[in-house]
């Protein structure tokens, strides 16, 4: 009979405050060796001194990066007989800056992050992720951290097109996948309360023609940091979920997660156009302009 291998997770984005950071620790405390991975080490040195975590450096978005960490993780597992069985794609970029006001290159740096950077993981670390599948006691999951972004057009066209394109590629992904024994699971995120608030205020350029509305539009996120999920409990429900046999293809969490759902798919497009332009100052903009 072959030795059982321990169970590891990759978790991508694990700066210090943040959701990526929570989930190393509980899957830590849950027997996980945790291969925990940001673009700077030291972004996540509160995980340092703990027992079971291997802090790595990783830049999603770079092949030679990606391929390098690959490298790495393949001999640990190799040298300590361990098995890789989840992989968490968390690395991600926002900006809720419209398009017009948005420089191509910030355009493209949410799409490589958020969409392409999940892909680059997925093609490198697949053949460690079928291993670990064909085992007797395989167990795999691919957990991708989508947004409710991705289910309605709010304002960050780019950023809700990384995660709307992100749904898609999960959904297709799972079907790909099912028949290897890999599942994969989409979170819808709503609000989480992580260090992401305390960061610089993004602000619209000099000339801007949103400049009127522009607290509406850079700070209409903050109103649902209040009583929104802390980062422990997102992580508790994402470990649990995702180390089930069998987990939802989809999982709604944080604050206005199910809200946002029920939004998407009961109002129709009209209705749901005109209240999020109205909420963001964007139907009143668009009447003064038209009077000026």
């Amino acid at each position: 009979m072959a030795e059982q291998r321990r169970k590891s997770v990759l978790i991508t984005g694990c700066s210090e405050g943040g959701t990526g950071n929570a989930l190393a620790k509980e899957y830590c405390g849950h027997g996980f060796h945790v291969f925990a991975t940001a673009r700077r080490i030291e972004a996540m040195q509160n995980l340092a001194l703990l027992n079971g975590i291997t802090l790595i450096q990783l830049d999603v978005t770079s092949i030679p990066s990606v391929s390098s960490v690959l490298q790495t993780v393949s001999e640990i597992l190799e040298r300590e007989n361990m098995s890789l069985n989840i992989l968490v794609n968390n690395a991600g970029v926002s900006s809720v800056i419209p398009t017009v006001d948005m420089p191509l290159q910030a355009s493209h740096n949410i799409i490589q992050t958020n969409l392409l950077g999940p892909m680059n993981m997925v093609h490198y670390f697949m053949p460690l992720l079928l291993r670990a599948a064909s085992s007797p006691d395989g167990n795999v999951c691919i957990v991708n951290t989508g947004s409710v972004a991705g289910l309605l057009p709010l304002v960050g066209a780019s950023y809700n097109a990384s995660k709307a394109a992100l749904k898609m590629w999960s959904d297709s992904l799972r079907l790909e996948l099912e028949p290897l024994n890999i599942r994969v699971l989409h979170l819808a995120m709503g609000f989480i309360d992580t260090s992401m608030w305390g960061r610089a205020r993004e602000s619209l350029p000099a000339g801007s023609r949103y400049a009127s509305i522009e607290n509406l539009l850079v700070d209409h996120r903050l109103s649902f940091r209040q009583n929104s999920m802390s980062t422990s409990q997102f992580a508790q429900r994402v470990v649990s979920v995702s180390s089930k046999t069998n987990p939802p293809t989809t999982l709604y969490i944080g604050k206005g997660a199910f809200r946002y759902w029920v939004i998407s798919w009961l109002l129709p497009q009209w209705l749901r156009d005109y209240e999020i332009s109205r909420s963001l100052g964007l139907w009143g903009l668009g009447a003064a302009l038209r009077k000026a």
